[in-house]
């Protein structure tokens, strides 16, 4: 059984307030099986938890899918057990619940959900005032119904509802119940990309709170998101135009000395231009060296102003992969031997960069 350690503190001082947000959601481009499972564990000062996974880490989608379940909680009256079904977890996220592919990887998150969690040392409840004692939990139990068991128990969509239910586990039940987890806009959550942008927006909106502003270690936060163990400039890059780009509607972002000083956008603010491209559903034209590298495009593809589907998906990829990667890839098509569209072999070279860069947040086992 493999065994990874996260160190958080090195002062003993206790730790008070919500364990879940203790635990750790990954975000790995790809995210191999372990038959044998996987011993996870996170040192505390005043404990240790460790996580008995079933075949590999918990992902960013099993983020989402905790995130639902609670939610579904809520809605039944803070209930430690309730009726639900997968389609009430893909409703809660706004995902198509009639897509196979969905009805997979939430089955398989819920399942990886219900990994033992087990707990060494003393953790203090700061609302009761005592120490809670040491043992074993986990987060959530379940039974749902695939299309399959409906078919061959002759289930109704009514006799699935009333026998499908999620029950939280009691630790996390409390942490809940007293309030530790805040709940986030859960609108606004699933209007972000899936992936490290959902994940940056929980933590930040979480941390942030009612407070004016908080001041971060910018490679700090991004480990804490990505849980990369070394962070490089390119990731900085990275981070920076892929994720926190798309949360500039919500959040003003100040960068000195290596922090990141987080506080939230006024009401009415003018946001930047790149931050509007995901925040509304209309889009400015390009001006400035966006337009500039639109115009190269054209020109070196030997498309003309009338043609608007070439310029149109050239605009596209510039708002979703920015300018300088659309130039790169312009760069690559001069010195290829393409054919003689090469407005074709570009716009596949874009498409490809898009995949790539939505699985690197999107994509889980």
């Amino acid at each position: 059984m493999k065994n990874t350690e996260q160190q958080t503190q090195t002062d003993l001082v206790k730790v008070e307030g919500n364990i879940i947000e203790t635990l750790p959601f990954h975000c790995e481009h790809d995210i191999k099986r372990n038959p044998e499972g996987i011993r996870e564990t996170i040192k505390l000062p005043n404990g240790t938890i460790m996580i008995d996974h079933h075949s590999r880490y918990w992902t960013g989608f099993d983020a989402g899918v905790l995130l639902a379940a609670f939610v579904l909680s809520k809605e039944n009256n803070e209930a430690k057990d309730f009726n639900a079904t997968m389609k009430d977890i893909a409703d809660v996220l706004g995902l198509n619940y009639n897509d196979p592919k969905i009805r997979r990887r939430i089955r398989a998150s819920m399942r990886e959900l219900t990994a033992a969690i087990h707990y060494e040392g003393t953790f203090y409840d700061i609302k009761r005032g005592v120490y809670s004692v040491a043992g074993a939990d986990h987060i959530l139990s379940y039974k749902f119904f695939s299309p399959t068991e409906m078919k061959k128990y002759k289930l109704s969509g009514r006799d699935v509802g009333k026998e499908s239910w999620i029950s939280i586990g009691k630790i996390f039940y409390e942490s809940l119940k007293n309030g530790y987890y805040k709940l986030i806009d859960i609108e606004r959550y699933k209007s972000l990309p899936q992936g490290w942008t959902r994940l940056a927006y929980s933590l930040i909106e979480k941390r942030l709170g009612s407070k004016t502003c908080y001041s971060q270690d910018l490679k700090e936060l991004i480990k804490k998101i990505t849980f990369k163990e070394e962070i490089t400039p390119i990731d900085v890059r990275n981070f920076k135009q892929r994720v926190l780009k798309k949360l500039s509607h919500l959040y003003k972002f100040k960068f000195e000395n290596g922090n990141v000083i987080i506080s939230r956008a006024r009401v009415g603010q003018r946001v930047n231009r790149q931050a509007k491209l995901f925040a509304y559903p209309k889009n400015p034209p390009l001006v400035g060296y966006d337009l500039e590298i639109l115009n190269k495009a054209c020109k070196v593809c030997g498309k003309g102003d009338d043609d608007k589907y070439f310029r149109n998906t050239i605009t596209k990829y510039i708002r979703l992969l920015t300018a300088d990667l659309v130039n790169m890839r312009i760069y690559d098509v001069q010195q290829s031997n393409a054919a003689k569209d090469k407005g074709k072999v570009l716009i596949t070279m874009l498409k490809n960069d898009y995949d790539d860069k939505k699985g690197g947040e999107t994509r889980q086992s």
